[in-house]
């Protein structure tokens, strides 16, 4: 089958007829195919580290926004959201607004989540404040910064995923339990401790990091945002005490 086109002769009228045949099409086709598969990942690597890099900087700017809080209130951070149904109970993201000219993203460029479009019970946040610093949370029951032993190193915020790690419930709050972390947990209970930590993978269920380099985004007590890997945050022997604890700010980074 040939699909026939026409030149015109330089200098003539004559016409002399030529064609693509059907298999050259198909080539073409082809190739453009394999170029398209290609591509669409580079660009949506592409895309996907942009949207990192926004979101960091969104969390550099509520690390600054939190280190002015904290000065403001002798060394405490914001409360955060525990009934989620009270509409007159405000996230920690709402808390220290104020302390910033940038408007702050509650949202991730990152966050998917169905749960933003659910009018009775929505997502509050894409981003976590650490329940140790909070008053309503065991052991502690509130840290100040002036309690945290290195402020430098200890995770105050964290990204949170869009469902708890290995499942397809909907993570909807405004803070994580790093208390429930580990085998033994800080804090003993079992039910906030399936819900928090994946006692085989040894890994937090509620914070996003990357499932093949287990590098997150982190906000940390002195205001500081960066990303850096699980195994540098985290250390434990299963029965033990955590060699490496960087989310519990009243231990140090090595443990005690």
């Amino acid at each position: 089958m040939l699909i026939a086109r026409t030149l015109v002769g330089f200098g003539s009228d004559a016409r002399r007829p030529s064609a693509f045949t059907l298999v050259e099409l198909m080539v073409v086709v082809a190739i453009v195919g394999v170029l398209a598969a290609l591509l669409f990942p580079v660009f949506a690597r592409a895309k996907h580290a942009a949207q990192e890099i926004a979101s960091l900087s969104n969390m550099r700017q509520m690390g600054m926004a939190l280190a002015m809080y904290a000065t403001d209130h002798e060394g405490w951070f914001p409360s955060v959201k525990e009934n989620l149904a009270d509409p007159s109970m405000t996230t920690w993201v709402d808390e220290v607004q104020p302390y910033t000219r940038t408007r702050l993203l509650r949202r991730s460029p990152l966050d998917d989540s169905p749960a933003w479009g659910d009018l009775a019970n929505p997502r509050l946040t894409s981003y976590g404040l650490n329940a140790y610093f909070d008053v309503r949370h065991p052991p502690y029951f509130g840290c100040s910064l002036d309690e945290t032993v290195r402020p430098s190193y200890t995770v105050v915020v964290a990204e949170l995923r869009v469902r708890l790690l290995g499942s397809d419930f909907l993570v909807r709050g405004d803070h994580f339990h790093p208390q429930y972390y580990g085998t033994p947990a800080r804090v003993p209970n079992a039910r906030f401790q399936t819900l928090q930590w994946d006692p085989v993978r040894r890994l937090p269920r509620m914070t996003v990091f990357d499932e093949r380099t287990l590098v997150g985004p982190y906000i940390f007590a002195d205001g500081h945002a960066a990303r850096v890997p699980w195994p540098s945050l985290w250390r434990q022997e299963d029965g033990q005490p955590p060699t490496r604890d960087r989310l519990d700010p009243r231990r140090s980074d090595d443990g005690t």
